[in-house]
């Protein structure tokens, strides 16, 4: 099943239509909605018993710099939905960069290939505050949507042109999905 797959209900009796039918997510009996959810969740909780320091919790920031690419993902060329991308490196990075700066906080980036080839600069900026720069796909292609031959080749690209080093992998038991974060190194 893809991302974009519709689960068929075979046997329920309670399923509109008839067995083997596309249904749409609304009319999924539990059935197929729950194991869907229970094959995703989170596991144990990792919470410690204690905080470092006698913190009371502990925060992670995140932020994806898609850019442009959310846009190229689906083959859009057009000028304007472009330049809507253009905001995250013109304006929402310097500002975003700025404020963690300003608060002394490290925070993820996480970008996709393409992004990093088109500013470079912006990455290696962002490595320099000391924030984690990971790897968001290729060019933010939809994971789900791909066979695991694609994604491994693509991550093959990624590696080999950003000048990055893997540091964790993840594979999902269903299907080896293979995730891999990258830091940049410092260097041109």
């Amino acid at each position: 099943m893809t991302g974009t797959d519709k689960p068929d209900a075979p046997g329920d009796p309670g399923a509109p239509g008839g067995p083997g039918e596309l249904l749409e997510p609304w009319q999924w009996p539990d059935s197929t909605w729950r194991p869907i959810v229970e094959h995703v969740r989170a596991g144990r909780s990792l919470k410690p018993d204690a905080w470092p320091n006698g913190a009371r919790c502990a925060v992670a920031l995140s932020f994806d710099s898609d850019h442009e690419t959310s846009t190229l993902r689906d083959g859009e060329t057009s000028p304007g939905p472009l330049s809507q991308g253009q905001y995250g490196s013109r304006v929402a990075v310097p500002r975003i960069r700025a404020l963690l700066q300003r608060h002394g906080i490290p925070a993820s980036f996480f970008v996709p290939a393409v992004v990093a080839l088109l500013y470079p600069d912006e990455q290696r900026g962002l490595a320099a505050d000391g924030h984690e720069v990971a790897l968001h796909g290729w060019i933010h292609e939809r994971n789900s949507q791909l066979s695991e031959a694609d994604e491994r080749a693509l991550l093959q690209k990624f590696f080999g042109t950003v000048n990055a080093r893997p540091y964790l992998t993840v594979k999902n038991s269903a299907k080896i999905i293979i995730i891999r974060k990258a830091k940049l190194h410092n260097g041109r």
